[in-house]
């Protein structure tokens, strides 16, 4: 009778212990609380010590099942001569033994071994089998049928989800294994799944729900930005510990894929390439978020250009009070602010000490490399921060280029106003668009409207050439143009010729009249433009300061009386002498 007893208890014991196991995986959101009691009976308990392998490479696959409690490793054989590799981690509601178990194969493809004493409870292959047969005779499957049990048995879910981003996108053979690595977590409604400030350890994948990117907290928290299943995040932390730059707050319940970067550097033995291909995407995502910085100095950049930078930067993490470089040190890099903040402190020519703080989204080291002389400040971390970097070399190459986009945008924010050129100004879009605006009030915005027009002639390869050099002249140089703008006979009779003739037209066909209308901009509305308030105002726009819309409007203002003035003034001359 007690036997019998302590059996009926041991079961009970058993079957709690079961269900509890489920409640820790994604199960727990496929079925209610009453249909998983009745599927923690069908799972059988097994119980394996410190360092015993549960199964090796090519056994049979006996079964399916979740941890309970305890570590285990998950190992792969490259090789029959070559020792195992630690791939990733397994503890409490984490699924093993799905290799092989509803595949054609039907043997393991990794080696699961017991770093601790652990339990995991089990569903043999043919009650899992057993299952799949009812499901599929079942067409109205009552709540405890398996089907959505049998979606968490194998890979393919995790697999088809991360196959479609484009992180992964060259290296699809390792797909398989990178999916056994990954961690399924259920995030509740409200949870913070990441946190402002804490060190990052973990990438995830969103399979389903929502989530909101904050900062701050409670009320005062701000939405940043969204992320939508089918989209990851945090993907920095793979290969470099620095903190959060924000708050990660599900906005329903969610099921989401881990990656830890522990194991991650473990898959790296496996396949050393993929480190390198992920450095450069996630370099390609980091230099995505200066555009959410609303910084002019990236805000001017085009895609082409950002991408380049992208490409040749190096991202490297540095500790809280760290100098970056002394003043007179000999300048060999270029600085973009990812995260952190440092200070910059300068001796001015009588000896004092200024200093000031740059944030996420600054640059600083240019004016030196761009001169070529000594560092005229020493910079040193404030907080622990990550930098996009680039060496000389690549610097030059591409902010060298003087009529590069790169460069032309570094010079028109950082270099004296003076040394401000029209050609500057005319390819930045923001100091373009407070040009036009004066121009407007002169009647001659025209001529810039027909300088931008060629400059994206020249520059794009989009659509038929010839077509947009026809459309280009028609708006400008026809004799019924919407937007006459008057440039030299001769310049004007070569553009007519070649319209006539579509095979010698070519990207080249304005460059004549833009450099004469360029000259005409030059000598006119630009040089009352820079000696215009509009233009000190452009200068604290490029700088980071507020813009003011009404200044624009009373220099506007202001023009149109003094054109009226002078219309009044040509009246009076026309007027016979008394």
């Amino acid at each position: 009778m007690a036997s019998a007893l302590r059996r009926f208890k041991n079961r009970l014991t058993g079957r709690h212990d079961a269900l509890q196991a489920l409640r820790m995986t994604p199960l727990c959101i496929e079925y209610d609380d009453r249909a998983l009691h009745e599927l923690a009976k069908r799972f059988e308990r097994m119980d394996v010590k410190a360092g015993e392998i549960v199964y090796r490479q090519g056994d049979d696959a006996t079964f399916w099942g979740v941890v309970f409690r305890g570590a285990l490793v998950v190992k792969i054989r490259r090789g029959a001569n070559n020792p195992p590799v630690e791939i990733c981690d397994k503890t409490a509601g984490d699924f093993v033994g799905d290799d092989g178990v509803l595949t054609g194969k039907k043997t393991r493809t990794v080696i699961l071994e017991a770093k601790t004493p652990a339990a995991i409870f089990i569903l043999p292959t043919s009650v899992l089998l057993q299952m799949k047969r009812d499901y599929a005779e079942d067409q109205q499957p009552s709540q405890a049928q398996p089907m959505p049990l049998l979606v968490y048995v194998g890979t393919a879910l995790i697999e088809n989800s991360i196959a479609k981003l484009p992180m992964f996108g060259d290296i699809t053979h390792h797909i398989p294994l990178i999916a056994r690595m990954l961690h399924y977590r259920v995030v509740d409604e409200g949870e913070h799944i990441i946190r402002e400030g804490g060190i990052g350890d973990t990438m995830y994948f969103v399979e389903r729900g929502h989530f909101h990117v904050t900062m701050g907290e409670g009320s005062t928290a701000i939405v940043r930005d969204e992320i939508k299943a089918g989209e990851f995040f945090g993907e920095t932390a793979l290969l470099m510990q620095i903190p959060r730059t924000g708050n990660v707050v599900a906005t329903e319940p969610s099921l989401v894929f881990e990656l830890r970067a522990s194991e991650f550097k473990r898959f790296l033995n496996v396949s050393i390439a993929v480190e390198e291909r992920l450095r450069r995407r996630m370099l390609d995502r980091i230099a995505g978020q200066f555009r959410k910085y609303k910084v002019p100095f990236f805000e001017s950049l085009t895609d082409d250009a950002f991408l380049k930078i992208a490409q040749m930067a190096e991202c490297t993490a540095v500790d809280e009070h760290t100098v970056v470089f002394r003043e007179g040190d000999v300048a060999d890099r270029f600085y973009m602010i990812v995260h952190g903040d440092v200070m910059v402190q300068t001796t001015t020519s009588d000896g004092n000490e200024v200093a000031r703080v740059l944030g996420p989204g600054s640059v600083f080291g240019e004016v030196a490399l761009m001169t070529g002389s000594p560092r005229t400040a020493t910079v040193t971390t404030a907080s622990r921060c990550v930098f996009l970097t680039l060496e000389r070399a690549a610097f030059l190459t591409e902010f060298g280029n003087e009529n590069s986009q790169a460069a032309t945008a570094l010079r028109i924010n950082f270099t004296r106003p003076e040394s401000i050129t029209l050609t500057d100004v005319l390819r930045y879009p923001k100091a373009s668009e407070i040009l036009i605006k004066f121009a407007e009030s002169e009647m001659s915005a025209e001529n810039i409207q027909f300088w931008l027009a060629c400059e994206r002639f020249a520059t794009s390869s989009e659509g038929d050439t010839a077509g947009r050099a026809r459309a280009l002249f028609v708006t400008y140089l026809g004799k019924d143009a919407s937007q006459e703008v008057a440039i030299p006979a001769n310049v004007l009779n070569r553009i007519r010729t070649k319209l006539r003739d579509p095979s010698t037209i070519d990207v080249t066909l304005y460059m004549s009249a833009q450099a004469a209308v360029t000259q005409s901009i030059q000598l006119g509305t630009f040089q009352r433009f820079r000696n215009s308030p509009l233009f000190q105002q452009l200068i604290s726009v490029l700088r980071g300061e507020q813009y003011s819309g009404n200044l624009i409007e009373e220099v506007i203002a202001r023009n149109n009386d003094r054109k009226v003035a002078e219309s009044h003034a040509e009246d009076s001359e026309k007027e016979p002498l008394a």
